[in-house]
Parts: C-alpha cells; sequence; structure tokens
C-alpha cells in the first residue's frame, strides 16, 4: 500500500491500483480507490472499470456533498479515462477527482 498526502490540510490519499480484494479473482481489472479524509473520518471509493462502464460503490463518514462531489467527479473521470483507453496511476486519478470536487465545493461555499 502506498500512502499520498492528499492537498487538503490533514488529509491522505491511499490509493490501490489492480487490487484483487478478499482473493477476488473474478475481476482481474477492477481499480480500487481508497481516500482517508482523517483517521476518525475514512471514506473508501471502490471503482470498477469494466469494458467502460464504471460501477462505484464507497463507505464514508465525509461531509455528504464533499463525498457525493468525489463520486461524482470520480465517475466521470473513470468513464472518460475507460473511452480513451487511458490508462493513468490511481493517484493521479484521486488527484484530479479531488481538484475537481474541492473546486465545486468552493464554488457552492461562496454562494
Amino acid at each position: 500500500m502506498q500512502r499520498y498526502n492528499g492537498s487538503r490540510k490533514g488529509s491522505s490519499v491511499y490509493a490501490y491500483n489492480d487490487f484483487l480484494y478478499h482473493g477476488d479473482t473474478k475481476y482481474p481489472g477492477r481499480r480500487y480507490i481508497c481516500v482517508y479524509k482523517t483517521a476518525k473520518q475514512p471514506c473508501r471509493i471502490s471503482a470498477l472499470v469494466h469494458n467502460g462502464v464504471v460501477s462505484l460503490s464507497g463507505e464514508h463518514n465525509y461531509d455528504e456533498n464533499f463525498y457525493f462531489l468525489i463520486k461524482k467527479w470520480a465517475i466521470r473521470g473513470l468513464k472518460k479515462l475507460a473511452q480513451k483507453k487511458i490508462h493513468l496511476s490511481p493517484r493521479e486519478i484521486m488527484n484530479r477527482v479531488f481538484a475537481r470536487s474541492q473546486q465545486e465545493m468552493l464554488s457552492l461555499q461562496k454562494r
């Protein structure tokens, strides 16, 4: 497991690339992306990209709005990547997802 520091203070991003979860061999292309805001507020988002179809599920104690923004941008980003057949590392994907989610949160707070 590799640890990446997120752009928010006190946040860490944990990324797993093509991690076979619980010995799951059914979907070798499964990509899990795990995000932790703080140790007290874990948020795990698992994304499966299979033939260009993205299914996303998550466990979280996040601020609801932030979680749904992450989910929205993760789905959009992964769909685009799947269509273009671009292979990015989980870190790059999460950096993009976080950046978009934070931009949107800031614009919502300014209103």
